[in-house]
């Protein structure tokens, strides 16, 4: 997370009459990102190296507006015959993107990520500062293969759009969302998903007494992968558009997966579990979209608890590393359980946002040890 540049000094003078500037000093400062400070303006020059490329990053505080701006750049500029089909793209991404918007300059093909924030006072927290930059740096990480992709033409802007959000089901209208009820990791209940209907014939995942628990939506989610869950999503849709035929032949090679890949019998109770879930739920493109990111991390979790297992080591560190591992595990399943019950408000997406890519860190850490 560090430049090639050293860290300037900021003047004192420089930042006591800017408090919005002083509070992004301190927390680049606070948090070892090298950067320079562009000459006479209170902005930030930064770089950052994400998984699919290295970004100019700028920070910028406007304190007559009370705002805060940040920027990530796109490392590669767009030529002009491409610019419409990025534009094209670009737009598809800005499509019911809450946090930050893309930005695509017609006259030289620069593009950006934008966050911000307006401020009711001259004061910024450092939890915000951080929410907006990792949220824009993500964002720009994760669309970059999509534009160049577009740009090499090697696929049209909406087949790039899908395959980095494989799907798209429109949310149901919902109710004004506000409310100032909610602890820190609570989430408000959906107003648009269907009375939850769990079935006592329908078939546990392992085999049980007749009063044992019910499982639930995490239990199931949980022996998915985030491509078999984008599945059931997409049937789900097409079912809306009344395709029966593609929709039956989609189930069947959906079932035979599960079955080849958990065994028969579980992967036809999982099977037939999820697809009642989904009967009896409206879940959105949102929480479709993170519930398949944590399954993703669930799955990573599993096979490095598997890893340390094979270790036969009986070291006290080692345990103690395979308990945080689990915790990790059990904290995924909660929150996929909450993301299946409750609509996902701005403030919850950003936070999540967050912490699917320490998660994701925490991971990479590990491998690289």
């Amino acid at each position: 997370m560090e430049s090639k540049d050293t860290p300037n000094a900021i003047p004192q003078n420089t930042t006591s009459n800017s408090p919005i500037f002083q509070a992004i000093v301190n927390f680049f400062t606070a948090n070892n990102w090298h950067f320079t400070q562009i000459e006479a303006q209170s902005a930030l020059y930064l770089t950052f190296p994400g998984n699919n490329g290295e970004y100019d990053c700028y920070a910028q505080a406007r304190e007559e507006q009370k705002q805060f701006i940040f920027y990530s750049a796109c490392p590669t500029k767009v030529p002009k015959p491409k610019r419409r089909a990025v534009a094209e793209f670009i737009s598809r991404a800005n499509y019911g993107t809450i946090v930050g918007n893309f930005e695509l300059d017609f006259n030289d093909g620069e593009i950006r990520y934008k966050t911000h924030s307006d401020l009711k006072y001259n004061f910024l927290l450092a939890e915000a500062i951080k929410e907006l930059v990792y949220t824009n740096i993500m964002m720009m990480d994760r669309y970059l293969p999509g534009i160049t992709s577009v740009i090499s033409g090697k696929v049209s802007p909406e087949e790039a759009i899908c395959a980095i959000e494989p799907i798209e089901i429109l949310p149901q209208p919902f109710a004004d969302p506000l409310s100032n009820n909610l602890t820190e990791n609570q989430l408000p209940p959906t107003t648009n998903q269907k009375k939850k209907v769990k079935s006592q014939s329908s078939p546990s995942i392992s085999s049980g007494t007749p009063s044992a628990k019910l499982p639930t939506e995490s239990d199931i989610f949980c022996r998915l992968t985030r491509a078999e869950i984008s599945q059931f999503a997409e049937i789900k849709e097409l079912q809306r558009n009344k395709q029966k035929t593609l929709v039956q032949t989609k189930l069947e090679q959906l079932k035979n997966g599960l079955k080849n890949r958990l065994g028969g019998e579980e992967g036809e109770a999982i099977f037939e579990q999820t697809d009642e879930i989904f009967q009896t739920h409206d879940f959105d493109i949102k929480q479709i979209r993170f519930i398949g990111r944590y399954l993703e991390l669930y799955g990573l979790i599993e096979f490095k608890i598997e890893e340390l297992l094979t270790q036969n080591s009986e070291e006290n560190n080692l345990t103690t590393t395979i308990e945080g591992w689990q915790k990790m595990k059990i904290d995924i399943k909660q929150r996929v359980q909450q993301i299946s019950e409750y609509y996902i408000y701005p403030q919850q997406e950003i936070d999540m946002l967050v912490e699917i890519e320490e998660i994701r860190g925490e991971l990479m850490s590990t491998k690289n040890h």
